[in-house]
C-alpha cells in the first residue's frame, strides 16, 4: 500500500479551507446575480420548448419569479412560478473548494506524466467542470418550471392530460434535484478525479 507523503495530502487540504472561505464570502455576493442569468437562460429554453411565452421575472423575498403564459392562449392563463436560487447552488462553495483542491494533484500527475501543456490541460479541465456545473443548474431551473408548468396546464385544462408527459417533467426535476443537486460536489470531484488521469 502507498502512503502518501504529509505535504502531498496536507497541500490540497489547505487550498481546500482557504478556497471554502474564498468562495463561500464571494458566492454571497454574486449569487443573486447568478440565479437571475441562470433562471433567464433556462426561462429562454423553456419558451422553445413548450410553445410559452415568459412574460416576466421579478425578483421577490430572496426567489425569482418567472410569470409564464401559454402562448397559444394569448394570457387566459398566467402562471407564477418561483425559483428560489439557493435551492439549486447552496453546495457551489463547496464544489469551488473541491476545484481548487484538485489543483495541485492534477498538476504532479500531468508532470510525472512529463506532458509540456500542463496549464493548458488544467485549464480546459476546469472549463469543462464549470460548464458541467452550469449546465446542471440551468437544467435544475429548466426542468423545474417545466414539471410545475405543466402540472398547472394539464390540471386547469390548458393541455392533454398525458400520464408519458407529466411523468417525464416529473421524473426529470426530481432526478436533478434529488439525485444531481444533493451531490453535486461528489460528482464534480470525481470527474475531475477520472479526467485527470
Amino acid at each position: 500500500m502507498r502512503v502518501l507523503p504529509k505535504g502531498r495530502l496536507l497541500a490540497p487540504v489547505l487550498v481546500f479551507l482557504f478556497a471554502y472561505l474564498f468562495s463561500l464570502f464571494f458566492w454571497i455576493q454574486v449569487k443573486d446575480d447568478y440565479g437571475f442569468i441562470i433562471t433567464h437562460i433556462s426561462s429562454w429554453g423553456l419558451e422553445k420548448v413548450k410553445d410559452v411565452k415568459i412574460e416576466g421575472i421579478k425578483k421577490k423575498d430572496g426567489e425569482y419569479v418567472v410569470t409564464i403564459s401559454p402562448e397559444r392562449f394569448k394570457s387566459m392563463l398566467v402562471v407564477d412560478v418561483p425559483v428560489k436560487t439557493s435551492t439549486y447552488t447552496f453546495n457551489a462553495p463547496l464544489t469551488f473548494s473541491i476545484i481548487a483542491a484538485f489543483f495541485l494533484p492534477l498538476r504532479r500527475r500531468f508532470a510525472e506524466q512529463k506532458r509540456k501543456d500542463i496549464n493548458t490541460r488544467i485549464l480546459r479541465i476546469y472549463l469543462e467542470t464549470v460548464g458541467i456545473l452550469i449546465f446542471v443548474h440551468i437544467l435544475f431551473v429548466f426542468s423545474l418550471e417545466g414539471e410545475r408548468l405543466t402540472g398547472i396546464m394539464m390540471t386547469r385544462g390548458y393541455e392533454d392530460v398525458g400520464v408519458l408527459k407529466l411523468g417525464f417533467w416529473q421524473f426529470l426535476w426530481g432526478f436533478v434535484d434529488n439525485m444531481v443537486i444533493r451531490f453535486e460536489p461528489f460528482l464534480i470531484g470525481a470527474y475531475l478525479y477520472f479526467r485527470g488521469r
